[in-house]
């Protein structure tokens, strides 16, 4: 499976086989080896881990939509990843998954910016007594 910034080449190495090249860096891309199965270059795995350029591009994507990544929604809950060690779970208020949102804190628990609990001030009004 290509990286979705990876292309192939039109020009094929000595060997006959097409390198990939990087559209983020546009130059031949750091992470391919050779895959004798499908006799060509191919990405290796787990890009999004290994691979700087591609970490870099997919934060920006991310991050028109809120600050927090999010990870993955599972029986309508959305789990967002605060920091490398840490993820949290919110109830999705959205008809699709959305790939970053942004995060309020109120009392330890937490809500999608704009779906918080709104906190309703109560009005007090002067009662006269009549004695």
């Amino acid at each position: 499976m290509l990286c979705r910034y990876s292309k192939r080449y039109e020009e094929s190495d000595s060997s006959g086989w097409y390198k990939l090249s990087c559209t983020i860096i546009n130059d031949i891309c750091p992470f391919q080896y050779r895959c004798y199965k499908i006799n060509n270059w191919k990405n290796q795995d787990n890009l999004d881990k290994k691979c700087v350029y591609y970490k870099k591009e997919e934060d920006k994507s991310y991050m028109k939509q809120g600050k927090y990544k999010v990870l993955y929604e599972k029986r309508g809950m959305l789990y967002i990843e605060l920091n490398q060690d840490t993820s949290i779970r919110i109830p999705n208020p959205f008809n699709t998954i959305p790939s970053g949102v942004d995060v309020v804190k109120i009392k330890d628990e937490y809500y999608i910016k704009g779906y918080e609990p709104k906190v309703e001030k109560k009005e007090y009004t002067k009662v006269k007594k009549e004695s």
